[in-house]
């Protein structure tokens, strides 16, 4: 290195001034290219069981705020951006189910915010994992929803809050070996193709069940990539800093601050996105009270920080 600038210097020395400059140019380019590779997040392989589907890499990663407590400060002055669920009043009424109405989803459509971000489509009770008639039936009238929003929000990226890929925790863990139940569950998702070439952004569900850290992030890992595997769309992962309620012994807790600065973390190596989603006491059926103080919102926020501080 100490022979590169001396030869740099004898260049200027003998009058060469516009080859010098050229020449230090490069080597400042050069010797400053290590520290941008390393603000850059690496791709991520997904294994033989995705089709060799690689995870995160050069895309920007997105932090949405899908909060909803009560009294919560503005989250943009940390980098996060807010997103639109949409989760109800799109059918007539009367009606909750099978087609949207037209006129219910131009109301909807105008509630939403005119900016470029996402809109998250959660609507839950269609079956996408029975028969295969209730399957189809399903993904006609969610195809109809989808139609009927691009209608009314013609620039807007849509996606559906879940599925594509369907939520599985056990059978996502076999990944690494996998088994027929593996394969059943890729088949499942197979199904829904005509729903994954339908929207623009893909929303999966990895919310947390077991006090498990490993656990989780096998299971995580399997959903990003499956979803990678289905499509080359945006993966926006749903996260949660309370235990899922399905889990009666732990519901109601909220995830260490530890293991959900790993799921921050990790996500950050393989989606394009998250979206923080919580708020809501369902045992107690209210919206909480917003604390900010809280362990879980103090990494978020760091973490949020130190994203948006990263240049993509």
């Amino acid at each position: 290195m100490l022979y590169t600038f001396r030869a740099a210097a004898r260049i200027v020395a003998y009058g060469l001034m516009p080859f010098a400059k050229r020449f230090l140019t490069v080597l400042i380019v050069v010797l400053a290219l290590p520290l941008w590779v390393t603000s850059t997040i690496a791709a991520e392989s997904c294994g033989p069981a995705f089709n060799g589907a690689r995870s995160g890499g050069n895309r920007g990663f997105v932090i949405y705020d899908g909060l909803n407590y009560l009294g919560m400060p503005d989250l943009s002055a940390y980098g996060m951006v807010r997103i639109k669920i949409v989760d109800r009043g799109i059918w007539a009424i009367g009606h909750d189910g099978g087609a949207p109405d037209k006129h219910a989803v131009r109301d909807v459509a105008r509630s939403v915010p005119l900016d470029s971000t996402p809109v998250v489509l959660d609507f839950e009770s269609y079956d996408l994992e029975g028969p295969e008639d209730e399957i189809n039936a399903s993904i006609t009238a969610l195809m109809q929803i989808t139609a009927e929003f691009r209608e009314a929000l013609p620039h807007r990226k849509l996606g559906f809050y879940g599925a594509p890929p369907l939520r599985d925790y056990w059978r996502s863990l076999k990944s690494d070996r996998p088994d027929s139940k593996f394969r059943a569950w890729q088949q499942q998702n197979d199904r829904l193709s005509r729903l994954t070439e339908n929207v623009d952004v893909l929303f999966p569900s990895i919310y947390t069940f077991y006090d498990d850290p490993a656990g989780w992030k096998r299971y995580a890992i399997a959903q990003v990539c499956e979803a990678r595997r289905l499509s080359n769309k945006p993966v926006i992962a749903f996260i949660w800093p309370e235990y899922h309620p399905s889990r009666k012994l732990i519901w109601d807790r909220f995830i260490d601050a530890d293991f959900w600065q790993m799921q921050l973390d990790l996500l950050r190596r393989y989606a394009d996105g998250i979206v923080v989603w919580g708020g809501y006491d369902i045992q107690n059926r209210h919206r909480r009270q917003w604390d900010n103080s809280a362990a879980w919102w103090l990494r978020t926020k760091a973490f949020a920080l130190s994203v948006s501080n990263t240049p993509q």
